[in-house]
């Protein structure tokens, strides 16, 4: 009994030491498919199975794409579908996603030959497979493990390995919330230079107007002021009156800018009704 106790020791000592090296090899990941192919390789590596592969579900046709794998080639992996199979003879993968539990199945389950006939050829060169649904908040994956020996994932190993896929979550989550950030940086980039092209096309806009509009109608004025002194007592009247529409019309011209740039609906009445006005 003794015996026993320290073999378990030992056992779990090497399993928590297994994830404590997955876990600081996920702090160096910031990208989901790198992230995917480390889980892989780190399940080879550290643990007792021979191959794994891990691929995204797809919400919209009910389909799971390998995208990473180990031990196993990717390249002969189908994509996984429902499309015309029951409930009852779907990859496992697709029963851990649509269950979302572990789902083991091997070579000699009791019942299981129909799920099995529903592997990659590649797949049922092992003996046993563990499958784990693996959730973020974006996405949800798939996350099966293969072992040529049997009883390879009884309930002991089936916990450790919902730990490792814990920690894949978490991974996950970072790479997204990560991908969130600078993706958002690069929009707030271009909202920041769609500014500065908005602010300088306003001001040569501005700069344009008086230079043409309002300009011109000053130095009309003033050359009607000026030659004023040189107009007849008959026809001042006539000219000064001309000097006064000039006036006017640059007193409206004034005032027309300087409700485009602010208008006072916007203080007084808010937003929308000054963009209605």
């Amino acid at each position: 009994e003794m015996k026993r106790l320290e073999n378990t020791l030992r056992q779990r000592l090497s399993d928590l030491n297994a994830l404590n090296e997955v876990s600081r090899a996920f702090l160096s990941q910031l990208e989901a498919q790198a992230i995917m192919q480390e889980s892989c390789r780190l399940l080879v590596k550290l643990f007792d199975v021979e191959a794994a592969w891990v691929g995204y579900f797809n919400e919209e046709d009910m389909t799971v794409l390998p995208t990473a794998a180990d031990g196993i080639e990717l390249a002969r992996l189908p994509l996984l579908t429902t499309q015309n199979k029951t409930a009852s003879v779907q990859h496992p993968a697709l029963v851990a996603l649509r269950d979302k539990a572990p789902v083991v199945i091997g070579q000699d389950t009791p019942g299981g030959s129909a799920i099995w006939d529903t592997l990659a050829p590649i797949e049922r060169a092992f003996n046993e497979l563990l499958a784990l649904p693996v959730s973020t908040d974006g996405s949800r994956a798939a996350l099966v493990i293969f072992s040529r020996q049997k009883n390879s994932f009884l309930p002991g190993a089936i916990q450790l390995f919902q730990a490792f896929s814990n920690l894949m979550t978490i991974a996950l989550s970072n790479a997204e919330l990560f991908n969130q950030v600078r993706t958002d940086q690069a929009r707030l980039q271009l909202l920041s230079h769609r500014l500065v092209e908005i602010q300088e096309d306003d001001r040569r806009e501005i700069a344009l107007e008086l230079h043409d509009e309002i300009g011109q109608l000053l130095t009309g004025l003033k050359i009607k002021l000026d030659a004023a002194g040189a107009i007849p007592a008959g026809d001042i009247l006539k000219h000064l009156e001309g000097a006064r529409q000039l006036a006017d019309d640059l007193i409206k011209k004034v005032r027309n800018l300087s409700l485009d740039l602010r208008p006072s609906m916007l203080d007084d009445l808010g937003l929308l009704p000054a963009l209605l006005w």
